[in-house]
């Protein structure tokens, strides 16, 4: 089995040729897409799903599955859209691109998309989630570690214990 990860403009002709046999398309065209509002991305999904459709009549070898991300580096775009909060670096600094799993509007979006995909038929999900989300040290997180270790930290201990030397 040979697969791609892809988006919606992904060319069937040229993955057959290549040997494909799975394709894990995004509803959308690029990374940043995966903020874009509810009413879009329900569009793009049927696109997708109508695709996927058409390339499994044509490529009868071929399937098409969804992709999909948790946490999500918005390619082409340098913040992290409102209403959704970034993550923090450890020293407290904003980091624009990466937003934060512990943020409940987002995670609420990001399970209704997955709701949605299979909805819409979709058995497969590949999910893209390179942990940059264990890189957020912003107040949310530093609370879920001090319940975890069962004590009271700060971010000034976790910056200690960072970069403690010994």
């Amino acid at each position: 089995m040979h697969w791609s990860q892809s988006r919606l403009d992904f060319d069937p002709n040229m993955l057959q040729t290549l040997g494909v046999s799975h394709v894990y398309a995004l509803p959308g065209y690029s990374t940043a897409d995966w903020f874009c509002n509810e009413d879009t991305f329900s569009m793009r999904l049927d696109e997708l799903k109508r695709k996927r459709q058409h390339v499994e009549r044509t490529f009868p070898e071929m399937q098409v599955h969804a992709f999909a991300y948790t946490t999500c580096h918005p390619e082409g775009q340098t913040r992290v859209p409102e209403p959704y909060r970034c993550q923090q670096d450890i020293d407290g600094n904003r980091r624009e691109g990466l937003v934060c799993l512990t943020d409940a509007d987002y995670t609420a979006v990001v399970l209704e998309r997955f709701r949605q995909i299979a909805r819409a038929g979709f058995r497969r999900l590949l999910l893209d989630d390179d942990l940059k989300d264990a890189l957020c040290f912003c107040p949310q997180h530093i609370r879920g570690f001090a319940a975890r270790l069962r004590r009271d930290i700060s971010l000034e201990d976790v910056r200690f214990a960072f970069r403690d030397e010994s």
